[in-house]
């Protein structure tokens, strides 16, 4: 398998761990009237660092191969660098926020 195909699949496993866990959360956020507080914000802090951590080390893993892939003159190699870079930076961002925001009535 060539290195830049393998930073592509590398980078979508990657965005798949990134929509699961802010589906988890924005299901949590939603029904976080129903369970204790206290419970739903430590199991929220406790893991958000540890997503955080796995989808940024699998993003510099893919930009890593991806730049292996780029020394052989490999052209696919530019899009697996560009969504490895994507990838860093949404698994910083709490997405959740921005997609389901509390309208007033």
């Amino acid at each position: 398998m060539k290195r830049g195909i393998l930073s592509i699949i590398i980078t979508s496993f990657g965005m798949y761990i990134v929509y699961w866990y802010n589906r988890n959360m924005c299901v949590g956020l939603d029904t976080a009237s129903t369970l204790s507080e206290d419970n739903f914000e430590f199991s929220i802090h406790t893991f958000a660092n540890v997503y955080k951590i796995i989808a940024t080390s699998i993003g510099l893993l893919s930009l890593y191969v991806g730049i292996i892939a780029m020394k052989n003159k490999t052209k696919i190699s530019i899009v697996g660098i560009t969504l490895s870079i994507i990838l860093i930076i949404i698994s910083l961002l709490p997405i959740c926020n921005f997609l389901f925001t509390k309208k007033a009535i």
